[in-house]
C-alpha cells in the first residue's frame, strides 16, 4: 500500500517550516509608511475640507479635548509596551499570545496617530487660506493641539512597538520557538 504522504503535495505549513524567511512574523512598521500614511490622510482632508467650505459649508467645529484622546491612548500603548519590555529583561511574567496582542496594539497606535496627525495638519491647511477670523484662529489652535498629541502617540507606539520585538536569532528557525528573552528587530515576543 502506498503512503499518502509521500505522494501529496506539500501544505502552507510544510512550506513555512521548509523556509523560515516565509514564517508568517509580524514586521516592525517603517517610519516610512508612517510618514507616508500622515501624509496622504492629510492631502485626502486639505481637498475634502476644501471642497467642504466653497460649498458654502461652515468650518465644522473641533472639541477642545480633542487632544485628550491621543494622550490616552499613548499612555495605555506606553504601558502595554512597558509590560513587554520588562517580560523580555526577566522581570516579569507574560504568555506570548499576550505580547504578540501588545505588538499589534503598538502597530495600531503608531499608524492610528499617523491617520490623526495628518487629518488635523490637512484641516489645517485648509482653513489657513480661507480668510483671518477668530472663530478659525480657535479651530486651528485646536487642531495643532491634536496634531501635537497625536504625535505624542505616534512617538511613544512606534518605541512600544520596538520594546515588543525580539531577534531573529533567538528563534528556533525550524519551530517559531523562542529561547531566550532579548531584544532588536524581529518577531514579537
Amino acid at each position: 500500500m502506498k503512503d499518502r504522504r509521500s505522494s501529496r503535495e506539500p501544505n502552507a505549513a510544510d512550506q513555512h517550516r521548509k523556509d523560515p524567511d516565509k514564517q508568517g512574523n509580524l514586521h516592525l512598521t517603517p517610519l516610512w509608511l508612517l510618514v507616508l500614511i500622515a501624509v496622504v490622510v492629510a492631502l485626502g482632508c486639505f481637498f475634502g475640507a476644501e471642497v467642504w467650505l466653497r460649498a458654502g459649508f461652515a468650518p465644522l467645529v473641533v472639541p477642545f479635548v480633542s487632544f485628550v484622546v491621543p494622550l490616552i491612548l499613548a499612555a495605555i500603548v506606553g504601558q502595554q509596551g512597558w509590560r513587554v519590555r520588562a517580560y523580555q529583561r526577566g522581570e516579569s511574567s507574560m504568555s506570548a499570545l499576550t505580547a504578540g496582542r501588545i505588538f499589534v496594539l503598538t502597530q495600531a497606535g503608531s499608524r492610528a496617530g499617523a491617520m490623526l496627525v495628518g487629518s488635523a495638519l490637512g484641516v489645517i491647511s485648509a482653513y489657513a487660506h480661507t480668510g483671518p477670523s477668530n472663530f478659525l484662529a480657535e479651530q486651528m489652535f485646536r487642531l495643532a493641539l491634536s496634531a501635537l498629541t497625536s504625535l505624542v502617540l505616534v512617538v511613544v507606539s512606534y518605541i512600544a512597538e520596538r520594546w515588543c520585538s525580539v531577534d531573529d536569532s533567538d528563534h528556533d528557525a525550524s519551530s517559531g520557538v523562542r529561547r531566550s528573552p532579548g531584544s532588536g528587530t524581529g518577531a514579537p515576543a
